[in-house]
């Protein structure tokens, strides 16, 4: 098995071979703690878990979580080791620590390598466990009808071509480099739009200050005994005040009707992608029904900031929680005020196992509104274009990691030397 995803490799230039991990490793892989998490505090040692890394192989540096101490010093990282989740649907995803990282320890479904750079660079090999001669390699491992899952020794045959000069190698991980220099520049300005957009949530949905970026002075406020200060001409509402969860459930096994399905898999960062009509009829678990126009929000981490609006009518997961329109008309503005609310939820249930928010935790949610609609409107504005940023942004981070594959396919494999973009 070990051989048969990279056959296609043998025509590889002079100066280059195909090398295992395990013949380029210092170790066999060793697995990460076992051990619950811990709310994170300034100074800790970080906790890395298969759920901080993203798709793209970077660390995600919202939700934090730390590790005892005691247990931590059996798995601290070192600079350079590298990292690849063992199990579940996110087997493969990698990621090169870098001490700049700050102090780590890694989590038990992930596994830990660390390589000879005699032999060869980290970099080099990083933007190799994130190229398409990985993918196939991850392929070739797959066992029907078992749940995903490489180990340690398979993750030591993986073959792969590398050049033996150093030189080379660097040279080529250079280029990924710059590739990755400009996307984190690109995630640095979604990150600062990100902030941006929670201070004046912070500030905008609650009323302290004005759309015009005035804040509104004492005397602008009357005390609710629940909510505290509102702004005169706002109300405050309960979140089942103003609309209706939906409870109606499924079983696509028991019905021949075929639906449009949106699960919690199907969500990237701010936005969801549909599956095909069908996939709901093809699974046993239940699902829960929606309309369009209905508001869904995912109640298990990571997706608890996460709140849609949909255009379709369908089928979900019941890790979903469903609302429907009651007699407040606005449901972007709540769209809003729940993010606002599931951001502190999130906050609140860091280091948890499991964290989830409920229905039982939403229901009676405060959330103050302005009775102006004009008001309320300028209000939606204001966020509504930082998240249009925001997305063309993550746009332009797309383009940049399609880039970067096109560079892996042709310079991992040695079919265009690194001399070429030396020279031009």
């Amino acid at each position: 098995m070990e051989g048969k995803a990279n056959n296609k490799y043998s025509n590889l230039p002079a100066g280059w071979e195909m090398k295992r991990l395990k013949d380029v490793a210092i170790n066999c892989g060793d697995y990460g703690a076992n051990a619950p998490a811990l709310p994170y505090k300034a100074g800790d040692i970080r906790y890395i878990r298969i759920t901080d890394i993203d798709d793209y192989g970077h660390l995600i540096s919202d939700d934090k979580a730390s590790l005892d101490e005691t247990i931590a010093q059996n798995y601290l990282l070192k600079d350079n080791d590298i990292l690849f989740a063992r199990t579940g649907d996110t087997v493969g995803k990698s990621l090169l620590y870098k001490s700049s990282m700050g102090r780590s320890a890694y989590a038990g479904y992930l596994i830990r390598f660390t390589l000879d750079e005699k032999q060869i660079l980290p970099d080099y090999f990083d933007a190799i466990a994130k190229s398409d001669i990985f993918e196939a390699f991850k392929i070739s491992m797959k066992r029907i009808g078992a749940k995903p899952n490489i180990n340690s020794r398979e993750y030591g045959i993986f073959r792969f071509p590398v050049p033996l000069n150093l030189g080379e190698q660097k040279e080529i991980a250079k280029l990924f480099t710059k590739v990755d220099e400009a996307i984190a520049s690109v995630q640095n300005s979604i990150a600062a739009a990100e902030r941006l957009k929670k201070s004046l949530m912070q500030n905008l949905l609650t009323g302290k200050m004005k759309p015009d970026g005035t804040f509104r002075t004492p005397e602008e406020f009357y005390i609710d005994e629940k909510f505290g200060k509102v702004p005169v001409g706002w109300e405050v509402k309960r979140i089942d005040e103003i609309s209706e969860r939906i409870t109606d459930v499924i079983d696509p096994t028991k019905t021949k009707e075929v639906y449009d399905y949106i699960g919690l898999e199907h969500i990237v960062p701010d936005k969801f992608i549909r599956c095909g009509k069908g996939l709901s009829n093809e699974t046993v678990a239940l699902k829960v029904k929606f309309e369009k126009g209905d508001l869904l929000y995912g109640k298990l981490r990571p997706y608890l900031n996460k709140v849609f609006i949909s255009d379709i009518s369908g089928v979900g997961s019941t890790e979903f929680i469903v609302l429907r329109n009651n007699d407040f008309t606005n449901w972007i503005y709540l769209n809003f005020q729940l993010q606002r609310f599931l951001d502190y939820t999130k906050s609140m249930t860091a280091g948890t196992q499991h964290p989830r928010a409920s229905w039982k935790d939403i229901k009676h949610y405060l959330v103050c509104i302005p009775k102006n609609e004009i008001e309320r409107k300028m209000i939606e504005g204001k966020l509504l274009s930082l998240e249009k940023f925001r997305f063309s942004q993550q746009e332009l981070v797309i383009t940049h990691e399609h880039l970067k594959r096109s560079l892996m396919q042709n310079l991992l494999t040695g079919k265009i030397r690194v001399e070429h973009f030396i020279n031009n």
